[in-house]
């Protein structure tokens, strides 16, 4: 039996994650852990499934290469995702207590508008074939 192929259509990014090591003061800096790490819940699926291609869009920054890596080491077929110098690699930044509970986050995720029904349009062949 052949290994189904499967597409998911869905944003990436890079996840920013910060924890104080005491409780958390507001309008100061505080001393803690930062953390880097691949996201978006499109890439979150792609990564668990197994001979998959991911639709999203992102940019050719210094966080796209997080990205790329974590998909490559997850089997994540990146070839007909968008990419391009005129979008950012979307980040999602969160801050969190000490106790590791997210306080405040900023998502930026506008190079998803680029996943547009032109871009699936021109991704048919692959979702036509695609066995989910």
């Amino acid at each position: 039996m052949s290994q189904k192929k499967i597409v998911v259509v869905g944003g990436v990014n890079v996840d920013i994650s910060g924890t104080p090591l005491l409780p958390l003061r507001e309008h100061d800096s505080n001393p803690g852990h930062v953390r880097f790490s691949a996201g978006g819940v499109g890439r979150n699926i792609a990564a668990n499934l197994a001979d998959v291609s991911l639709l999203t869009a992102f940019g050719c920054d210094s966080h796209a290469g997080i990205v790329e890596e974590s998909c490559r080491k997850s089997g994540v077929d990146l070839s007909r995702a968008l990419r391009s110098d005129r979008l950012s690699t979307p980040v999602y930044l969160c801050l969190n207590d000490k106790t590791g509970d997210m306080r405040l986050a900023i998502s930026d995720m506008s190079a998803c508008d680029a996943v547009t029904p032109d871009y699936l349009e021109e991704n048919r062949e692959l979702l036509a074939l695609a066995d989910a």
